[in-house]
């Protein structure tokens, strides 16, 4: 810390002491006075305290964070002002009013303090017109500057140095530093000159900070939100003063009420300054004048209710209290939802529309007309972020998918995107990906979030389901491909193997029957048999391997259903594309044409049948097609109900039509790369 914060610091700390000792001096002498507090009243001196306390710690707060802010040190002046006028004030009232001591100087404290408002009224004022950053709103506001430095000051002197009695309580005395010559009709027009151009700059300020507030966007544009709330809260003191003073005939509100709205226009000021919670100021304004409102409208309804029923049933009835309670009491409920629902139309019409956006889709999914996948975009267009993206939480996969359930990773915080996470309870179960401009409007975003998270959760539900199922799509994929290869190794085994030797063996056998001397020809026959045998053996295992995988697969879908179809009867007639695809795609594609041609040949009593392989997109389509007599169905254990299962394990569809005496088709739909 330099020297000129830890010197600010100090004096700031100094300030506030002085400000503190004034109000703890003017408190001992009001008890110390018999007779003063109840004279004077409790009230005034309460809220010289707490309004002396706030400008302390909000301006010291703001000067050690910012020393170089304005407004940290007007907030400090202010409360040095109030606590050493409040101590004139107390010790005017002891030496002039109660006269319990003898106390020099009372006459001239009263008109320090009687003179002090003006002092008030001009820190508020270049509070708002500095407000937020400390800076003028622009270069042609200097002159404003300029003049209401000089009214508030001219109208300062002028309320001190005003010659005559002093203004109530004090007006037994007369002003001990009045000049004489300021009574008369020229120095008394001056003197409204400078109040009437005090009251102008005040007009002036307003309108810069309306705006200041036009223009601003952002952290500035929440930061006027509250001196605008706070701005606000005056007349609606006011509004409550008045109906305090018709309800009760006094003005015990008014004592309370007004003080802690012009408290609260610096305390809004330190808030935002500060920016402690301060976004919250949406939400503050909306419940303030709902229940305002609110109130308002009961105490209407409730005073309505109890002078009608007062006229039916007699004044100071019971019975008039009861019943307007009981309308109060019913009327609450639904005259909040509608007053909830006017101020979000009429002053949050973006939360209003978002709300709205998301129930309308919600009563959609409810009917059936809508799926819980489209939730992402609905939140875009309810939170108006067409960039708008939503990450689903798998805790089986411990990770995160989009709505389609596809894997997809979170942004970096340097990606210039906003994460906001979804959470019940302690545990998280989807991500918001948005514009970070979002984040100005926080209780819009948790609203339209938070109403939408029963549509969140079922998506992620459903993603979770389409997560397993394509595992298990995966794991039969994986079998599949697993059988594919076993049987390509038994293939080479038998033909590398067996068959090999068994050819060996044979040739070996003619051999020997070839170099056999005369005297044993009587074993030739012996031993073709056994030659014969060796060749039913070899066919065997040919077939065999052929039932595994045919070996022409290896040339080709094309090639091999040639070859399959070449000695069919009756003709068939092929088109099959000789573009390649996967291995396994290609056996499967094989034996669904061996399954349909079988069908085709053995049971349909076909006399045309058409095979087609060709590629539609990324998919391989096998067409088996017939007009036999029809009536083909996958029966458990057959042939076609194996079929299913062989697509199913490369993630594709077959399809049977076989209506009686129309013949059959047969249609599966192989997905691959081509």
């Amino acid at each position: 810390m330099s020297r000129l914060e830890l010197a600010a610091g100090r004096v700031a700390w100094l300030a506030a002491v002085v400000a503190i000792a004034g109000m703890g001096a003017a408190t001992w002498l009001s008890l110390a006075s018999p007779g003063a507090i109840a004279d004077q009243g409790a009230s005034g001196l309460t809220s010289a305290w707490i309004g002396v306390l706030v400008l302390c710690v909000l301006g010291t707060r703001v000067v050690r964070r910012q020393r170089r802010q304005p407004i940290g040190w007007i907030m400090l002046a202010m409360a040095v002002l109030g606590g050493l006028t409040t101590l004139a004030e107390v010790y005017a009232f002891v030496a002039l009013v109660t006269a319990v001591w003898d106390l020099p100087g009372g006459a001239f404290a009263g008109a320090v303090s009687t003179a002090s408002w003006v002092l008030g009224f001009a820190g508020l004022t270049w509070i708002v017109f500095l407000f937020p950053d400390g800076q003028l709103p622009g270069r042609r506001w200097r002159l404003l500057a300029v003049t209401s430095a000089v009214a508030f000051t001219g109208a300062w002197l002028g309320a001190i140095f005003q010659p005559g009695k002093e203004n109530p309580p004090f007006d037994r005395v007369v002003n001990p530093v009045g000049v004489p010559w300021l009574g008369g009709g020229g120095p008394l027009l001056v003197g409204w000159c400078f109040m009437i151009g005090m009251l102008a700059c005040m007009m002036a300020v307003a309108v810069s900070a309306v705006l200041r507030f036009r223009r601003s966007s952002g952290v500035q544009r929440a930061q006027m939100k509250w001196l605008a709330y706070a701005g606000g809260l005056v007349p609606l003191a006011l509004a409550g003063c008045l109906l305090g003073q018709l309800v009760t005939g006094t003005a015990v509100y008014g004592e309370v009420l007004f003080p802690v709205a012009l408290v609260g226009v610096p305390l809004a000021v330190g808030v935002a300054i500060l920016r402690y919670r301060l976004y919250d100021i949406d939400r503050l304004i909306n419940r303030t004048l709902v229940y305002a409102t609110l109130t308002l409208v009961l105490v209407a309804a409730f005073a309505a209710t109890s002078a009608a029923v007062g006229v039916m049933l007699g004044r100071g009835s019971a019975w008039a209290t009861a019943a307007a309670t009981a309308v109060t009491v019913l009327a609450f409920r639904r005259l909040r939802g509608w007053l909830q629902a006017a101020v979000d139309r009429l002053f949050d019409r973006a939360r209003y529309e978002g709300l709205r956006t998301v129930d309308r889709f919600l009563d959609d999914l409810r009917a059936d007309r809508e799926i819980p996948q489209r939730i992402a975009a609905v939140l875009a267009a309810a939170l108006q972020d067409p960039t708008l993206e939503l990450r689903l939480w798998l805790p089986a996969r411990q990770g995160y998918v989009d709505c389609s359930g596809s894997p997809a990773e979170l942004p970096h915080e340097r990606a210039g995107r906003a994460v906001t996470m979804l959470e019940r309870g302690d545990t998280k179960f989807a991500a918001v990906i948005h514009d970070p401009r979002l984040r100005n409007r926080p209780d819009t975003l948790a609203a339209v979030l938070g109403h939408a998270q029963l549509a969140v959760e079922v998506s992620r539900l459903q993603a979770e389901v389409s997560a397993h199922l394509a595992d298990v799509a995966e794991s039969r994929s994986r079998i599949v491909e697993a059988g594919y290869e076993e049987r390509r190794r038994l293939e080479r085994d038998l033909h590398d193997g067996a068959q090999q030797r068994l050819v060996s063996l044979g040739l070996s056998i003619r051999r020997l029957q070839r170099s056999l001397p005369d005297q044993a020809k009587v074993l030739e026959p012996a031993l073709d048999r056994a030659v014969a045998e060796i060749s039913q053996a070899i066919a065997d295992l040919r077939s065999l391997a052929a039932g595994v995988r045919p070996a022409r697969l290896d040339d080709g879908l094309a090639a091999a259903l040639a070859d399959l179809v070449r000695n069919l009867r009756p003709q068939v007639e092929l088109s099959a594309c000789r573009e390649r695809a996967p291995a396994p795609v290609e056996a499967a594609a094989y034996f669904i044409a061996c399954e349909g041609l079988t069908n085709a040949v053995k049971h349909a009593g076909a006399s045309r049948i058409t095979l087609r392989a060709e590629f539609d997109g990324p998919n391989l389509v096998v067409v088996v097609h017939d007009d036999g007599v029809g009536g083909a169905a996958p029966r458990p254990g057959s042939g076609l109900a194996g079929l299913a299962d062989r697509v199913a394990a490369h993630g594709g569809r077959v399809s049977l039509d076989s209506p009686d005496g129309g013949g059959t088709r047969l249609e599966a739909v192989l997905p691959c790369e081509s």
